[in-house]
């Protein structure tokens, strides 16, 4: 069985996500909404093992942290890019959460 795991940098993503969402200051979220947002691209997250294409990165920003992504479309103008890699067992190893707003669209 094929597990999912999260390294130290995509916790700390989620986590200065989770106080982001509460401080905006246009939108701040309740913190019962910004846990609930944050527990959907966790979910996502451990929704990978099912996945059956994976695609590579082909973003510069995102070859830095893995060789895989898989983009979540939280809705239209936010989309969140899910950065992983195997380990030698064959285990999904997120390495970096990153929302388009903080990736350098730039191809190589």
């Amino acid at each position: 069985m094929q597990m999912v795991y999260l390294k130290k940098r995509a916790i700390q993503d989620l986590g200065r996500l989770l106080i982001r969402l509460m401080k905006y200051k246009e939108f701040p979220l309740t913190q019962t909404e910004a846990h609930e947002y944050v527990d959907r691209i966790v979910e996502q997250c451990y929704a990978l093992s099912d996945l059956l294409v994976r695609t590579r990165t082909s973003y510069e920003d995102h070859k830095k942290y893995g060789q895989y992504v898989f983009r979540f479309d939280k809705h239209s103008r936010i989309q969140w890019y899910i950065i992983y890699d195997f380990d030698k067992y064959g285990n999904i190893v997120i390495k970096k959460i990153m929302s388009n707003n903080r990736t350098k669209t730039k191809h190589p």
